[in-house]
């Protein structure tokens, strides 16, 4: 069937002078039992209009209608939900029981694929616990929908579509939606399982959690689809974790520039990083559109994009570069040679003033961290960085001179506006200012200042 509607679209073309806005394919067939799976499959992706009708014959063979085939959602591919979570155990039996119970209510709850990561931490205040960390492939919203409808009574699910209708974006609709899936009844599992702790996991806790060496006898516990030999271990916790787009805050992806498939999920990546930051998700997408009219086979992208200016701003007021928005991307030619592109925010020599920013935008200190506890600091970020005269730049290195740069269709041009600074300089200049916002963060947030304590620690500054 798709090889005939290529051919006709094919055949149009080359008797009319026409674009693929100027017509439109029908295709009709009396059986499309297994044909509206890859119907709607290549819909979704047809460079063309293309519609179905399913053909009604009477008793004597004869055609008396043709209905309309309605285009179905086709099967997702793999993909992590951002909604993970963490159990601990005392011990080794206390695990192999909350695996038992824990998968067994995944399943009531009708999630067929997902894992369980079992480990061990190498962190001498954990030593000899047993952890189990959960991820599920994510599902579609009306997937979830019926799920909580089939196990919620009414007036929970009553509760459950109002919280989502509060929600404005799809993506937090899913992300709750998914949650609420398996907590019903887990106060009951909870007290069956002999976990003496669990909280809430995500891919930047992931990261952490799974970094080198910082977990041992790690096994995962494959349900539904992840049960396949063709998908190692690595590439599950390294899609918890998040390192091929998933992630918020983080991505670090190569495409190749002559697959469709992975220019697509760079492209959908970026967008998620960069949901926020609209000069780099603009500068990027103007970086690969560049790299495909050129002479190149593969670009690589890398950043770091929390989103979060104030925080940046207190870790770098002692060096501390973990909270430092940054970009590079790498366009790999034909002839192995590279082009290299960065970014970090660049300041144009405003003078902050940190009490007017902390009220206009959070009220008082208290605000800004229950902003950041729910991510809601991340869409006022650009604002308070305009106010602080600091922007999202990308920039060229051409021998010892930097420049920023505009990405015009195949060519790089280089602003010869000069660079006037960078956050390090608005510390410099601006040190009593700056230490309002550093004051805020050691009396207020003691991971901020655990992290900055102990990075001092081991730079041997204390």
């Amino acid at each position: 069937m798709i090889t005939g509607i290529y051919k006709y679209a094919a055949l149009i073309r080359s008797r009319y002078l026409v674009k693929n806005v100027d017509y439109k394919l029908l295709v009709l067939s009396v059986e499309w039992h297994e044909l509206r799976t890859p119907f709607s499959e290549f819909v979704k992706h047809a460079p063309y209009e293309v519609s179905g009708g399913k053909i009604v014959l009477n008793e004597k063979g004869e055609v008396t209608k043709i209905n309309e085939i309605a285009v179905i959602e086709p099967p997702a591919q793999r993909q992590i939900s951002r909604r993970q979570f963490l159990w601990r155990f005392q011990d080794k039996k206390s695990l192999e029981k909350g695996l038992s119970v824990l998968s067994k209510h995944m399943v009531n709850a009708g999630l067929k694929d997902f894992v369980f990561v079992e480990s061990q931490s190498t962190e001498l205040f954990l030593t000899g616990k047993f952890f189990l960390y959960f991820a599920q492939q994510e599902l579609s919203l009306s997937e979830y929908d019926l799920l909580i409808y089939n196990q919620m009574p009414s007036e929970e699910y009553k509760e459950y579509k109002a919280k989502i209708s509060e929600l404005s974006e799809y993506v937090d609709k899913v992300g709750e939606s998914a949650d609420d899936v398996w907590i019903t009844d887990y106060s009951r599992i909870y007290s069956e399982i002999s976990s003496d702790h669990s909280e809430i996991a995500y891919p930047e806790k992931a990261a952490d959690w799974f970094a080198k060496d910082k977990q041992v006898n790690i096994k995962v516990h494959r349900f539904g689809r992840f049960v396949d030999e063709h998908i190692d271990d690595d590439v599950i916790i390294s899609e918890i974790i998040g390192e091929e787009g998933l992630s918020d805050y983080k991505l670090d992806l190569t495409a190749q520039l002559s697959s469709r498939p992975q220019l697509d999920a760079l492209i959908r990546a970026i967008d998620n990083v960069f949901y926020f930051n609209n000069d780099w998700r603009s500068c990027v997408k103007d970086l690969i559109a560049y790299a495909e009219r050129s002479n190149s086979v593969a670009i690589h992208v890398s950043t770091f994009s929390n989103e979060d200016i104030l925080r940046t701003i207190a870790g770098l007021a002692f060096g501390y570069t973990g909270f430092l928005p940054q970009l590079k991307v790498e366009i790999t030619r034909s002839n192995g040679e590279s082009e290299v592109f960065f970014g970090f925010p660049e300041w144009d020599g405003t003078a902050p003033n940190f009490d007017k920013i902390i009220e206009s935008y959070f009220e008082n200190k208290t605000g800004y961290f229950l902003s950041h506890h729910f991510g809601e600091n991340r869409a006022s970020n650009i604002d308070v960085m305009n106010d602080l005269g600091l922007q999202y730049s990308v920039f060229s290195q051409q021998g010892d001179s930097v420049s920023r740069i505009r990405v015009q269709g195949s060519s790089i041009s280089f602003s010869p506006k000069p660079i006037k600074g960078s956050i390090p300089s608005l510390i410099s200049e601006n040190q009593d200012e700056v230490k309002k916002i550093v004051e805020m963060f050691f009396q207020m947030d003691s991971g901020f200042r655990n992290i900055i304590g102990s990075w001092l620690e081991d730079e041997g500054l204390i």
